[in-house]
């Protein structure tokens, strides 16, 4: 499908998983344009296109983002959603603290079941329809301890591809909250030393 769809389009790869013929860009902007802000976004996030996915987010009202947030698979959120918020942190956007929301609600929304969920998403595609129970356990101590093992996350390289997501999100805050840090800093000496300046001249 994701040939037939963008066969003449080499600089960028896609995940066909969830793509079908409605599933264009084209639609993503008719969604957006008619305010169906949750199926737009999520055509974008399925065609991982950066500029797309872009283009839908910033259309997205700050009141919105919980909201969506919540209406998102953790399957979208791992595999499209994490990295693009990854990728304006690190500069790609100036709408720092818009992007600071959205990585607030993808935290406090998905974190506590992204453990769970990471091991049925890295398992092998072809086996994802069949009734198989996660990991073959039950008890959340039982699949707590299968998620320590590193083989478990590893196929297709999907675990690893969202740790270094985290990782560069991580980044990117850290920068963020040095910079907003340094900000205030010097805000703050420049304001004591004009109060020092207008108390000595008067």
């Amino acid at each position: 499908m994701g040939s037939s769809l963008f066969g003449g389009v080499s600089n960028w790869l896609f995940d066909a998983l969830g793509v079908n013929e409605e599933t264009t860009p084209s639609n993503a902007r008719v969604h957006l344009a008619e305010g169906n802000l949750s199926a737009a976004l999520d055509i974008a996030l399925r065609l991982q296109m950066h500029d797309l996915i872009e283009e839908v987010i910033e259309a997205v009202p700050h009141s919105q983002v919980n909201f969506l947030t919540r209406n998102l698979s953790i399957d979208l959120v791992i595999r499209s959603l994490v990295p693009f918020l990854a990728r304006q942190l690190e500069g790609r956007s100036r709408h720092v603290a818009f992007y600071a929301a959205w990585v607030d609600a993808v935290l406090h929304v998905h974190a506590g079941t992204l453990r769970r969920s990471l091991a049925e998403i890295a398992r092998p595609r072809l086996a994802r329809d069949a009734p198989i129970k996660l990991l073959g356990v039950e008890t959340p101590e039982e699949v707590e301890e299968r998620l320590k093992q590193p083989g478990v996350l590893l196929e297709h390289g999907e675990w690893k591809a969202f740790q270094a997501s985290l990782i560069r999100l991580q980044t990117a805050l850290e920068t963020l909250k040095g910079s907003l840090i340094t900000r205030w800093e010097t805000f703050f000496w420049f304001t004591r030393f004009r109060d020092k300046s207008l108390s000595s001249s008067m």
